[in-house]
């Protein structure tokens, strides 16, 4: 990866209380949004929708590509322990290389973080 950010800041995030960034990375080739979700509750379940998106501040939307580590709804990947943790990658096209920050949104929920800087 050209670019990695570790903890990046984000100005907004809504729906997503339990679950927190902890790195971005950028190549040419692709935008890896590494994130972590600690359980609530024993055997949490846990997923994303295929539709997931991010749109960065120079470009339009780039719809997920790829997951690691968990599973795209309706399937659901399960912490087995309150307080575990489970970290994930969301994998999406390039960010334009002009791009300095993005959102990431999940259709149709309110599961999204906005101005994430990545540069």
């Amino acid at each position: 990866y050209s670019y990695v950010r570790e903890n990046p800041i984000y100005v907004n995030k809504k729906g997503a209380s339990d679950t927190k960034i902890v790195r971005v990375a950028c190549s040419t080739k692709e935008t890896r949004i590494e994130l972590e979700v600690e359980a609530d509750s024993r055997n949490d379940g846990y997923s994303i929708k295929g539709t997931t998106y991010i749109k960065g501040n120079k470009g339009g939307k780039l719809h997920l590509e790829g997951v690691e580590n968990i599973t795209v709804t309706p399937a659901n990947t399960y912490i087995p322990w309150p307080f575990m943790k489970l970290r994930f990658a969301l994998i999406f096209p390039a960010l334009p290389d002009n791009a300095t920050e993005f959102d990431l949104i999940e259709p149709s929920t309110d599961w999204q973080f906005k101005d994430i800087k990545c540069r």
